[in-house]
């Protein structure tokens, strides 16, 4: 029998990953958060614990106007490519299957944070969804050289 999981595109409740090392040790969160774990615990007899719980990666966006409406864009993928862009955005990768001989597919799971508050240690990078390297100085100097377009 073949395990079925709905994952929703959008979560109602906050999911909390902790990642040691690289890798995924810990998941929080509601009925969300178990239908994720459930999912990693199936696909880990597929590809194994080493790659299905490895944390490949995030990035955020770096600018604080992509932001389109849908009457400015009616075609939905460019507007997600454009709000991913957006310094509001933590963007995640979970999973790694490229080396996994016998298994044809790429386990590459991706997920859009918004309104994220995020640390490295001690240092706040995201605070719900603003991020604080916008209250530097020297990035508020170079915005204010530009007094004409979009700012901060």
């Amino acid at each position: 029998m073949v395990a079925v999981y709905r994952i929703p595109p959008y979560f109602d409740k906050p999911i909390r990953l902790v990642v040691e090392n690289g890798r995924i040790t810990k998941i929080e969160g509601g009925d969300e958060a178990e239908s994720l774990r459930r999912f990693l615990v199936t696909m880990s007899k597929y590809v194994g614990e080493e790659a299905v719980y490895y944390f490949h990666g995030l990035h955020f966006g770096v600018h604080p106007q992509a932001s389109v409406e849908p009457h400015q864009c009616p075609n939905a993928l460019y507007r997600r490519l454009i709000d991913h862009c957006h310094t509001s955005n933590v963007h995640i990768h979970i999973g790694d299957t490229a080396h996994i001989p016998g298994y044809p597919y790429f386990l590459h799971i991706t997920g859009d944070i918004r309104t994220a508050t995020f640390k490295v240690g001690d240092t706040l990078i995201h605070d719900r969804g603003h991020l604080m390297a916008l209250d530097s100085p020297e990035v508020k100097a170079v915005a204010a050289k530009y007094p004409g377009r979009p700012g901060l």
